[in-house]
């Protein structure tokens, strides 16, 4: 007798097993043998699609292979269903087909089930036996037999269904036990074949007048309820089953020993939903419209999927993943790996796409699976929605958990990040500290037609970036230009002029470039509940009031409402008659209208507050009828935006006067966060501690760890939602985007001259260049090279295009220099000190902890005082320091999610 991993010999590239199952009687042992069948050679067998069964639950034997074979309960079960009584049938069964002790094997038969399911002759959907279970004291008549009741969808079930309009008419005195002794099972198929023969209900039962005269009839209670029975199994919440259902080309239902065509409940489900909101349904009993709703939407929601596959309609993981991740799956991993087969995405090329591997745990899986994704889609979209529900302790902040369940309301909310553009439009791309340096902008620029092996051709990345300005990133032009260099000018060349940036993986922690707008410093009360909106809502405008009213008091009356008009519906509105629907837009000034009215039909109080009687005299400037005629102009299409926005939401507002919407758990002292790439702004918090593992060789100089931040969701923020915050991320880039000691001067300097006439401007430039042409010192010590001043409608900007770093380079070398150019070194020093003294205007309160950088600079001018003729190593000391204070600074433009 052989062990039972002995039964799988390996299986060659291409070749999959197929089970034979032997004829026997429902009573009879299960018998099966197992043989390898090249998929090239076009095999025939059948596929079954079943649910395992609990994973420690009991096992039953089979024979495979001459040898006892556990395997689940159900599983048993459905053998015994497709087993025939004369012959042999073919099968693939993965329990069975696949060595499941073996993960590479696994990995590998996994990226077959596709095709394995695609050329099945019929795939067999087994929902399992029919509950054991006394429907409302009718007698309990499951029939454990191998004989079977077939139902086809049309006149060929005449009689079961003309059978089926006596009892829906009938009264409860009439034929009473031979009802009780029905199996409601077969009566609710007899209903689903009604239903796909008729699409106007009205004239049929149940939905006909002569039956709802009986609808707490026991016929009708125990129908609906075998219904159901029939939905809650398990099967239709398996994520394995979209895949299996949707590359199919034949289909049949097994429900104990009813079959029935996929096409036929397809019929049911849709004759049903196109009479959803038709008078017959909406006067029909609630609690078995329920029912039939729910049959309709699991039904029609996998087979909307199964048309769009077979139409070829562009599909992405992403999309799959929002839609169908909340089903179950026995190993979380498989949340991912089931639905690979359905991707149909031009964009996600073989390098991008997520292999199935069982040796990766499932955090691991579910990391990879969203860095794909970012690099795939270019962007963080996969970012949005309720992103704190997790039920995985092992999983960073800004992880998607698929193993928790996400709602249609999440699925609604994340599909609406598409009618926003927070950081217009920058793409966004992957890195990880497991590969060189810089690796993803060697990628892009291979892909953009650049040569970058064996040698790096400058030239070549300046025609793939239609653009040599790259090269003034580059930190000393006069200490070589390797590649490493050049790409590190580049990647910084791209992040300011906007066109991408880089992500950077960090083992989990993820870097990212993005600029905080705020700290959270009002909150209101979530809305959980549909019936509690319109109080909070109302509580929500009357903190606004409140805030505006002793804060911010340059934003005039009319900025105040209009922003929290359309925060609470988060400036969408609907154009569908249902909260579901996916036809939705962007708030116009028509629409401010009714959405004022929806506010102003909540029932004012007669101890209402000064800021709530000042907010309803702030709405009724938006054009709002007459109070008689205000459930009239307030369309279903705000309602249902309101709603969508609002639910399992808090309003929040920033001390830099920002109102916002965000998830439901967010806190004081969260900041609001505008990271590249995502089209939404963000709440992070901070962690309380640093991230002592990043960028390790500047630890090791002394060099303080970056602080962390929780991604606590998506939001939004008025005010942000169109590319705003770009602007002033670009600036404060490309003022640190370089090295630390040029930025440092070049910062103060530019928003010292941001609110300066053009008359100091140009004193200021004058006296920098007597400064630059009073020696050739300067020039032989790589200092100024040239001056620029740019004019534009927003700001006048001042850059130095060649910085201190040279100028300090003689730190490592004093010996080099003779004691007259040191002298004239310090003469440099001391105009611009004097300069910096005398053109300060305060200007650089735009700039986050702009303290730290005046800091900067005094200590540079210090250092560079006392140390010019000491010794070598007490100067690199002092520079270390400074180093230090501007990597800190530099840090302003990346922010770190763990």
């Amino acid at each position: 007798m052989y062990e039972v991993n002995e039964k799988y010999f390996s299986l060659h590239p291409g070749e999959i097993r197929v089970a034979d199952i032997l004829p026997g009687k429902w009573e009879d042992k299960i018998c099966c043998w197992l043989r390898h069948a090249p998929m090239a050679n076009r095999p025939s067998y059948k596929a079954l699609s079943y649910v395992w069964g609990a994973p420690k639950g009991a096992r039953r034997s089979i024979i495979l292979n001459g040898d006892k074979h556990l395997v689940t309960m159900n599983l048993e079960s459905a053998l015994k269903r497709i087993r025939e009584t004369d012959r042999v049938v073919t099968y693939w069964i993965d329990a069975l087909c696949i060595n499941q002790d073996d993960n590479d094997e696994r990995s590998n038969q996994v990226s077959l089930m596709r095709d394995i399911y695609a050329r099945a002759e019929v795939v067999v959907i087994y929902l399992g036996e029919v509950p054991n279970h006394s429907f409302a004291g009718s007698a309990n008549n499951t029939c454990m037999s191998s004989d079977s009741s077939v139902f086809h969808g049309d006149n060929r079930d005449s009689k079961k269904i003309t059978q089926f309009r006596q009892y829906c008419r009938s009264k409860d005195g009439e034929r009473g036990k031979s009802r009780a002794r029905l199996d409601y099972s077969h009566e609710a198929f007899c209903l689903i074949s009604s239903l796909a023969q008729n699409t106007k209900l009205e004239h049929n039962p149940p939905f006909d007048n002569d039956s709802r005269n009986h609808s707490d009839s026991f016929y009708q209670r125990n129908l609906f309820e075998a219904l159901r029975y029939l939905m809650r199994s398990t099967w239709w919440n398996r994520i394995w089953v979209v895949q299996e259902v949707v590359v199919s080309n034949n289909i049949t239902l097994l429900y104990g020993s009813i079959i029935v065509h996929w096409n036929v409940v397809v019929s049911a489900a849709r004759s049903y939903s196109l009479n959803q909101l038709s008078d017959t349904i909406s006067s029909f009993s609630h609690e078995y419209s329920n029912v039939l709703a729910l049959f309709s939407r699991i039904v029609l929601g996998i087979h909307q999927m199964r048309g769009r596959w077979q139409a070829g309609e562009r599909t992405t993981l992403l999309s799959l993943l929002r839609q169908f991740s909340h089903r179950k799956a026995t190993d979380d991993r498989d949340k991912v790996y089931a639905l690979l087969g359905l991707v149909q995405d031009p964009q996600m090329l073989d390098h991008l796409m997520v292999v199935p591997d069982y040796s990766h745990d499932t955090a691991t899986v579910f990391r990879n699976t969203v860095l794909k994704i970012i690099e795939t889609t270019r962007s963080l979209d996969i970012l949005a929605g309720d992103i704190g529900r997790k039920n995985r302790q092992d999983l960073p902040s800004w992880l998607l958990d698929w193993s928790a369940t996400y709602d249609d309301l999440d699925r609604r909310r994340a599909e609406d990040i598409q009618h926003y553009n927070a950081t217009a439009g920058m793409d966004v791309l992957t890195e990880s500290d497991k590969e060189n340096p810089y690796s993803g902008t060697e990628r892009y620029l291979i892909s953009c037609g650049a040569r970058i092996e064996p040698h790096f051709h400058l030239d070549s990345c300046s025609t793939a970036l239609n653009s040599s300005e790259w090269t003034d990133y580059i930190l000393d032009p006069y200490g070589g230009l390797g590649k490493t260099v050049c790409l590190e000018a580049i990647s910084k060349y791209l992040a300011v002029e906007g066109h991408r940036v880089w992500l950077r993986d960090h083992d989990g922690v993820l870097e990212c470039p993005g600029v905080c707008k705020g700290r959270v410093v009002v909150v209101g009360d979530p809305c959980f509940s549909h019936e509690d909106l319109t109080t909070v809502v109302k509580g929500w405008g009357i903190q606004v009031a409140q805030f505006f009213m002793n804060n911010h008091a340059s934003k005039t009356k009319e900025e105040v409402s209009l922003s929290f008009l359309k925060t609470i519906c988060a400036d969408i509105v609907h154009l569908d008659t249902h909260i579901g629907g996916s036809n939705r837009r962007r708030v116009t000034n028509d629409d401010l209208g009714s959405i004022a009215a929806w506010i102003l039909r909540i029932p004012s109080s007669s101890d209402e507050t000064g800021a709530s009687k000042f907010w309803r005299t702030l709405l009724h400037n938006f054009r709002v009828p007459d109070p008689e005629l205000l459930e009239g102009c307030v369309g279903v299409s705000v309602d249902a935006a309101i709603r969508t926005a609002s639910l399992r939401r808090r309003l929040f507002i920033t001390d830099s006067g920002h109102i916002g919407l965000g998830p439901a758990g967010l806190k004081l002292d969260d900041e609001l966060y505008v990271i590249l790439g995502a089209r939404t702004p963000f709440i992070l918090r901070k962690t309380g501690s640093s991230i002592p593992k990043i960028m390790e060789d500047e630890t090791s100089k002394g060099y303080i760890p970056p602080q962390g931040f929780q991604l606590i969701g998506d939001c939004y923020a008025y005010g942000l939602m169109d590319g705003e915050a770009l602007v002033e991320w670009k600036a404060v880039a490309k003022l640190w985007l370089s090295s630390p000691e040029d930025q440092l001067l070049k910062c103060r300097a530019a928003y010292t001259l941001v609110k300066t006439d053009q008359a100091i401007v140009d004193e200021a430039k004058k006296a920098l260049e007597k400064t630059i042409h009073c020696g050739p010192a300067l020039w032989l010590s790589g200092g100024f090279r040239s001056l620029k001043v740019d004019d534009s409608d927003t700001t006048t900007r001042f850059s130095l295009k060649k910085d201190l770093f040279h100028l300090m380079e003689f730190r490592t070398t004093v010996d080099r220099y003779s004691v007259k150019q040191l002298e004239f070194f310090e003469k440099v020093v001391g105009k611009i000190k004097l300069w910096l003294r005398e053109y300060d205007v305060d200007g650089l309160g735009k700039l986050q902890d702009a303290q730290l950088l005046f800091d900067a600079i005094e200590h540079y001018v210090k250092v560079f005082e006392e140390h010019i003729s000491g010794p070598q190593a007490a100067f690199v000391a002092e520079m270390d320091k400074l180093s230090n204070i501007s990597w800190t600074h530099r840090r302003q433009t990346n922010v770190f999610l763990v």
